[in-house]
């Protein structure tokens, strides 16, 4: 849930994100490799959140 808060909790498009995720990862048979998944797309977003704001700066 921690993840709500950094990429914003009051957007319903996040949250529809992480709500799928989450359910992808109760659903599928292979919950482990779904779960690697979504942490490296969680790494990869926020090391391009702080890219942007330090070439934006």
């Amino acid at each position: 849930m921690i993840i709500l808060i950094v990429l914003g909790m009051m957007n319903p498009l996040v949250m529809i994100v992480v709500a799928i995720a989450i359910a992808a990862e109760k659903l599928l048979p292979r919950p482990e490799i779904v779960a690697q998944y979504v942490g490296i797309a969680a790494i990869l977003t926020g090391i391009t959140t702080i890219w942007q704001c330090w070439i934006v700066h």
